[in-house]
């Protein structure tokens, strides 16, 4: 039957009798027998499990011809007779072994044990690295101990500049943006100098056009350290290195593009402001400064362009 589970027991040595029972597959079941088997050869029982509770079930063979007193008797002699599960209990209709389950458990707990053995001695070698490299690697110890703190940095909430209190994530946003903004240094390029006096020497002394190889990317690449945060693209140094040999011959065929065009995308001229607290009260604008969070393809073609101006000089 479709959907079901059948457990069954027959008549032995004899034809006819014997019962059989259907159980949906979505219940649980496992069967039972009487300690004492006498007189109920052809008779079954199994727990049906319903949430915390189980329900026993009998099934026994009744021939047409007994009458009701012996009907009567045999069922008081069932009652009167315990059950225990059978050694190979039967479990939504397939065989389980109940040694073998215990070994299975057995082995499941000892493999947990050694597994939380592991995780300990691996936290403990990686806090003990960041303890040594404290001294060249003092972000990675910090922020791994901002991590365990209970109450974590958190903005805000912010006075605003009408004396209330400002709760909200967007509008402490706009409040911190506004305070920026006031603080922020314009240049005016209308008063530059103009150079008129253009470079005279060697064809050999002038500064050559960069051009970018995927080897110069991808060495660039390994050096960058992968926990920086990413810019309005959402490329973070992590991806790069993991895709390194894929990603340095398009790079450096978009890098050479860039430079010989004279244009960059507009995502690099963009950038996400992180607030940071400094000192003071966390109530006040004036107390956090913002860290600008750029692009880190940008920030790679950058320090390409770098490396050439300084072996030039």
């Amino acid at each position: 039957m479709t959907g079901h589970v059948m457990l069954r027991k027959d008549r032995l040595g004899r034809r006819g009798g014997g019962v059989i029972l259907y159980i949906k597959e979505s219940i649980q079941a496992y069967e039972m027998k009487l300690i004492i088997e006498a007189e109920c050869e052809e008779a079954m029982w199994c727990n049906i499990v319903t949430g915390n509770s189980t329900l026993t079930v009998g099934l026994v063979y009744r021939s047409p011809n007994i009458s009701i007193e012996e009907n009567g008797q045999r069922r008081n002699t069932y009652r009167r007779k315990p059950l225990e599960k059978s050694s190979t209990s039967k479990l939504c209709g397939r065989h389980i072994d109940i040694l073998e389950v215990k070994k299975t458990i057995a082995f499941i707990k000892k493999q947990s044990n050694q597994a939380t053995a592991e995780i300990k001695n691996s936290k403990r070698s990686y806090e003990q690295k960041l303890a040594i490299n404290i001294k060249h690697d003092s972000k990675d110890f910090y922020a791994y101990v901002r991590s365990k703190q209970k109450v974590q940095d958190k903005v805000g909430p912010l006075e605003g500049s009408d004396g209330n209190i400002i709760t909200e994530g967007f509008l402490m946003a706009e409040n911190l943006n506004e305070y920026f903004s006031l603080v922020f240094t314009r240049e005016d390029i209308s008063i530059l100098p103009v150079l008129d006096t253009k470079f005279e020497g060697r064809a050999f002394d002038y500064l050559g056009q960069l051009i970018v190889t995927p080897t110069m990317v991808a060495m660039k690449i390994r050096d960058m350290k992968y926990n920086k945060s990413p810019g309005v693209d959402g490329i973070p140094p992590k991806l790069l290195l993991e895709i390194e040999e894929q990603i340095s011959i398009p790079l450096a065929t978009f890098f050479n593009l860039s430079l010989e065009e004279g244009i960059v995308p507009l995502e690099w001229k963009e950038a996400n402001i992180i607030p940071l607290f400094k000192k003071g009260s966390r109530n006040k604008s004036e107390n956090y400064r913002p860290v600008s969070l750029t692009s880190v393809i940008c920030k790679l073609l950058e320090r390409l362009i770098k490396d050439h101006l300084i072996d030039f000089l």
